[in-house]
């Protein structure tokens, strides 16, 4: 069944991008049923573009398929080319925050 849902995720990736666009990845490692019954959610693995992992969500609908990103940070097609978005600065994660400013209140 892995190959057949990883069939599905690939279709449904690709049928979301202009036709002239590749995917943004080059493998999908696996693909496996989320929840009981109809696999109506798959959760796959993939290699991206730039050899990073990355997971996507599917979830099905009466409509067809919508899927959700998880990966280090966005990516985007410019140029010719994909390209992922900068990840923030690590010192943003270890600097200590500004102290809240003071207000006053109540009655003097």
């Amino acid at each position: 069944m892995g190959d057949a849902l990883i069939r599905i995720v690939d279709k449904h990736l690709r049928g979301c991008l202009p036709q002239e666009v590749p995917p943004s990845y080059r493998e999908i490692l696996g693909a496996h049923a989320v929840g009981r019954g109809k696999p109506r959610q798959i959760e796959a693995h993939l290699i991206m573009f730039d050899d990073l992992p990355a997971a996507v969500l599917l979830t099905k609908w009466k409509m067809g398929w919508s899927h959700r990103w998880f990966m280090s940070s966005a990516v985007y097609w410019e140029n010719g080319r994909w390209h992922r978005e900068p990840l923030p600065h690590p010192d943003l994660f270890n600097s200590t925050p500004s102290p809240r400013p003071q207000h006053g209140g109540g009655a003097a």
